[in-house]
């Protein structure tokens, strides 16, 4: 069974590989030429066509004819959806994406507890381990500013939907008690905080 939105093939004595794209009735449309010879390069000239829309000569020059996005949708894995976001990110569709089952679909908050857990920490081993400083307490107050500060912000979101620009606007909304309540002295983008 083919996971893809659409069917990439070669015709029989043919050099090149044709696709043809799934309808919303689950039958294929016309083939049309990829003009590529490698498989690979096929497929990534699909998804192209897919996300761009398919390129169709008219008397004007060529024009991109849309694939509508609800006949995409049936059958599609979890690499199309990772590749599929890449993509968009490149072209500014979006900022960041979470995968489920992934590092980053952790929520943000439940990381940041157990990042100072002083127990469970693999951070605070790590410390431990090099004979570096770490207390108990050290790690409570962080756990403290945690629920005063960040867990307001940041409920409900997850580790991998966080960016730069999210930090740079809470370091922003805390304003001067930020860096000595939370103990954030590092510069972000080259512009010092503190």
């Amino acid at each position: 069974m083919n996971s893809q939105p659409f069917s990439i093939f070669k015709r029989k004595d043919g050099k090149y590989f044709y696709v043809s794209f799934k309808n919303d009735d689950g039958k294929y449309s016309c083939a049309k030429s990829t003009k590529q010879t490698k498989k690979d390069a096929a497929i990534r000239t699909a998804w192209e066509w897919q996300i761009n829309g398919m390129p169709v000569k008219t008397k004007n020059g060529n024009v991109r004819v849309p694939i509508s996005i609800k006949q995409s949708l049936s059958n599609v894995t979890v690499d199309d959806i990772s590749y599929l976001c890449e993509q968009w990110i490149k072209k500014g569709f979006l900022k960041s994406y979470v995968l489920p089952e992934t590092k980053a679909a952790i929520d943000f908050i439940q990381y940041m507890f157990e990042f100072w857990d002083y127990d469970k920490s693999p951070y605070v081993k790590e410390k431990l381990r090099k004979s570096h400083s770490i207390h108990k307490k050290h790690c409570f107050e962080r756990t403290s500013k945690i629920k005063i500060h960040w867990q307001p912000y940041f409920q409900g979101r997850m580790l991998g939907d966080i960016t730069r620009e999210d930090l740079e606007n809470f370091i922003d909304d805390m304003g001067d008690m930020f860096c000595p309540e939370i103990g954030l002295h590092k510069k972000i983008k080259g512009v010092n905080r503190c």
